[in-house]
């Protein structure tokens, strides 16, 4: 039974839960409208790599978010109690222990979003397969630590985590190869002079700061402005060639 210290505090846990539920009902709304003001400037190409970055992400925080519930909570949660001397009575609290599990999900969640940052920075040369594979052992010290940061004060908890994040490491370093490769073969950066990170920025802004009903119309101004801009620095480039 889940213990609570004033009568407002159930009231409170539903509406976080609400809250919680709504930012994950809301997100592909969300992703829908950046993608809505980014995608008419891009190339088929880059729209593609936009959409398998998307996907990639939301599959990666699935996965982590069911490891933990189903597999890392229901480990942790009993060892931890276990733990408790014979002399204490456990009295889980509703808000504190609704938090406590909010909080470990969303960071697995977090973590398991490494692979595509690995290559991401890859496919814009910030980072290679070789660095990965030289700084391993540092790499894999740093994500002991960060998992007993997301984690509670326990090495079964923080083990559970790091080895997961040890495996997507691995996996990394041959996804980032195989992008290396592939890279080295189209022969261009992934979105030219401007990063996706900063093209979702000012997406983000511009819909926070011009709301909805003019959104859609500086999008498409927008768009055309890339699309010109685009042109006549790929013409600069053809006559710096032919020079």
């Amino acid at each position: 039974r889940w213990t609570v210290l004033n009568p407002l505090e159930p009231v409170i846990v539903k509406m976080k839960l609400a809250a919680y539920a709504a930012i994950v009902f809301t997100l592909p709304i969300i992703l829908y409208q950046l993608c809505a003001f980014v995608f008419p400037g891009l190339t088929e190409r880059e729209k593609r790599a936009v959409r398998i970055m998307i996907a990639g992400c939301t599959v990666l925080a699935g996965l982590g978010v069911a490891i933990a519930y189903w597999m890392i909570f229901p480990l942790i949660l009993p060892y931890l109690v276990q733990l408790a001397p014979e002399y204490v009575q456990i009295q889980l609290r509703l808000n504190e222990t609704m938090s406590f599990v909010v909080k470990g999900l969303i960071g697995f969640g977090i973590a398991f979003q490494f692979p595509m940052i690995v290559m991401v920075l890859v496919y814009m040369e910030l980072l290679t397969p070789q660095a990965l594979k030289q700084y391993r052992r540092m790499s894999i010290v740093v994500m002991c630590v960060v998992a007993a940061l997301l984690t509670p004060p326990d090495p079964l908890s923080m083990l559970l985590m790091a080895g997961p994040l040890v495996v997507l490491y691995e996996l990394s370093i041959w996804a980032s190869a195989k992008t290396k490769r592939r890279h080295k073969h189209l022969g261009h950066t992934m979105f030219g002079s401007i990063g996706i990170t900063e093209i979702l920025i000012i997406a983000a802004l511009a819909l926070i700061f011009l709301g909805p009903e003019k959104f859609p119309e500086v999008a498409k101004m927008a768009a055309r402005f890339v699309r010109d801009v685009r042109g006549y620095v790929q013409e600069a480039q053809s006559e710096i060639t032919r020079e």
